[in-house]
């Protein structure tokens, strides 16, 4: 594995978010959302920007305040 691996953020239809290899395609349903950089980059910035883990389809339920800290 190269020392220099960069990764990007993606998003799916549900608001969930992953990091992927940058250099790959994102596989169906997902698409690019935020910033590509170091492992570490861009899962400090999943970590400022998904504050509710909870998928929208499941926001029905959900309270009004989406402000609850990833776990």
């Amino acid at each position: 594995m190269p020392y220099d691996l960069y990764y990007k953020v993606l998003l799916n239809g549900e608001g969930q978010y992953c990091i992927w290899p940058e250099m790959k395609s994102p596989p169906l349903g997902w698409r690019e959302a935020g910033p590509a950089g170091s492992k570490d980059e861009v899962l400090d910035w999943i970590r400022a920007n998904w504050t509710d883990m909870r998928p929208v389809s499941m926001e029905a339920d959900a309270p009004t305040d989406r402000t609850r800290s990833a776990r």
